[in-house]
């Protein structure tokens, strides 16, 4: 919820509105208030980090989280964002290019006192030295040629759709069900990033490879 009010842009405008008359500990980085939630909730510098981070600032974003979601003044502009949000969710399928981790990172540290037999191999890895974005760049277009040839495939076979079992045809809408309701969750709950949805494009070439299957035979024996 916390990077949802970031956002949607609901919490630059509470703190736009209330800083005046309340003594928010964030009133003083209103200003200066970072685009990239993942910075915003997890870098040291954040505003949120250095104020004491999520223990410490609990009542404060509880209290801010409150009023938001109670006042028309903020709940109806954060709906409409949060609709925009939920369709840029449901076509947005990447995977995250994770910067290097370095010896002054919390992941270092914590492989550094848990595993420090990987240390050696962790530092010289591909993805702290080289990087990975070529990897990565493959694979974003290799997702979404796999989501066109996936709805393709399913258009194609809706005019047959009569010689497609009834268990498939119920699978596929239920799928998309899914997919959809995921889109919402983040949209409306999160921050738009497309590794959200990544995570069930699994379920568009499932659906695509189970519609070819052009028979009446159920698909589940019940």
């Amino acid at each position: 919820m916390l990077s949802s009010l970031l956002q949607h842009g609901t919490l630059k405008q509470f703190l736009n509105d209330s800083c005046k008359s309340n003594d928010y500990k964030l009133c003083k980085y209103k200003d200066a208030l970072p685009a990239n939630t993942h910075y915003f909730l997890w870098n040291e510098n954040s505003p949120l980090n250095k104020e004491g981070g999520l223990g410490a600032m609990s009542g404060e974003m509880n209290h801010i989280i409150h009023i938001s979601f109670t006042s028309q003044q903020y709940l109806i502009p954060y709906v409409k964002s949060s609709i925009i949000a939920s369709l840029k969710q449901l076509v947005s399928y990447t995977a995250a290019d994770c910067p290097p981790f370095t010896s002054t990172t919390d992941i270092y540290a914590a492989v550094s006192q848990y595993l420090p037999h990987e240390l050696v191999s962790f530092s010289i890895a591909k993805q702290n030295t080289t990087g990975l974005s070529n990897v990565i760049q493959v694979y974003n277009y290799s997702a979404i040629a796999l989501i066109l040839l996936s709805l393709i495939l399913m258009a194609a076979n809706m005019f047959t759709i009569k010689t497609i079992s009834i268990n498939i045809q119920l699978l596929t809408w239920f799928c998309f069900t899914l997919i959809v309701f995921n889109a919402l969750e983040c949209g409306i709950f999160s921050s738009l990033n497309g590794r959200y949805s990544s995570r069930v494009l699994w379920l568009l070439p499932l659906c695509a490879i189970l519609s070819l299957k052009n028979r009446r035979n159920p698909l589940f024996i019940s």
